[in-house]
């Protein structure tokens, strides 16, 4: 019960072929292939072809460790209140070394404005990856397209102002790669 978009934001290196060829082996993949328009409008494609209660984001060069989703999800349908869910994330820098996680050391529930407080205060990761949230957060808010850098934190601002509350995990089930 999983659905998988795969954005090929003009990729020129191959990307786009693997993309397809993946969707040919699993129906549970649609690929998009569409001009250049950075992470903001590659997201912002995925959010309009999604058809799911949930929607995650995962960048092309990140990992996620099996059973990310799953956990992440089971978290939201415990907690209906909670429209956010994240875990923690490692950070594999180039030389290959993982730095430990980031992140809370218990399950914890947070409402949306408390969420927003450790946002601020760099406890909780401003990418939208390592998070499950409900496509319902997504009606009036997308990335801003153009924007080169805080676009992530700008758009979490959002959710999380507009989210009841948001579950972290303390499993660090998102790697982060540093490039």
């Amino acid at each position: 019960d999983l659905e998988i978009i795969l954005v090929n934001d003009g990729s020129i290196d191959g990307s786009g072929e693997i993309c397809d060829d993946l969707a040919l082996r699993d129906p549970r993949i649609k690929v998009l292939h569409q001009n250049n328009s950075g992470a903001a409008g590659a997201r912002n494609a995925g959010i309009e072809l999604a058809r799911g209660k949930f929607i995650s984001f995962v960048d092309g060069d990140d990992e996620i460790k099996e059973g990310m989703v799953e956990h992440l999800v089971s978290l939201l349908l415990d907690r209906p209140e909670a429209e956010i869910s994240a875990c923690s994330q490692t950070t594999l820098s180039l030389n290959s070394e993982l730095d430990g996680p980031d992140g809370p050391t218990e399950t914890s529930f947070l409402t949306g404005e408390q969420a927003l407080v450790q946002l601020l205060n760099q406890k909780i990761v401003n990418a939208p990856v390592a998070k499950v949230f409900r496509i319902e957060l997504f009606k009036e808010v997308r990335f801003p397209v153009g924007v080169k850098i805080g676009e992530d934190l700008l758009t979490n601002i959002q959710l999380f102002e507009r989210s009841r509350g948001l579950i972290l995990s303390p499993l660090p089930l998102y790697v982060y790669k540093i490039r």
